[in-house]
């Protein structure tokens, strides 16, 4: 004899299942879209990384996203293409690690520099909107001090 569930304990494992994909899915931190180019001097810059770290969320993950050979960007925060997370960010630039070619290290001597060596984020702060946000991203030399 096989025993089949009452409509009663189905109605209660359907609200049981419902709340609990409602609280995983729904219940984090926002993210929204948030794509880009990154330039310098107005032309495309082919390598680095960018990161959005959240400043209006007290424990927001920050985000980041790798610059393509185009020159264009995408952002994840808790997987690959996944946005930012909503609300005011500080973005810094990353610039690719240096192939020494096989080169010998010279111990003392300065390291080799990239192309992309000592640029920074001309425009630091960037609100991220909810929905999709393409925010262009233009780098200049950083200031001495």
């Amino acid at each position: 004899m096989t025993a089949f569930p009452s409509p009663l304990g189905l109605g209660i494992l359907a609200v049981a299942t419902c709340s609990l994909l409602a609280s995983c899915s729904g219940g984090g931190p926002q993210t929204a879209t948030v794509t880009g180019k990154v330039t310098y001097n107005g032309r495309p810059v082919t390598a680095g990384s960018l990161t959005f770290l959240p400043k209006t969320q007290a424990t927001g993950r920050p985000a980041s996203g790798v610059i393509s050979e185009a020159g264009e960007y995408f952002t994840g925060t808790f997987n690959e293409r996944d946005g930012v997370l909503i609300g005011v960010a500080a973005v810094s630039y990353a610039p690719p690690p240096i192939d020494n070619k096989g080169e010998k290290i010279v111990y003392g001597a300065p390291p080799p520099q990239g192309p992309y060596d000592g640029l920074v984020v001309k425009v630091r702060e960037v609100e991220i909107a909810p929905g999709s946000n393409v925010i262009d991203v233009e780098l200049i030399p950083a200031t001495k001090p």
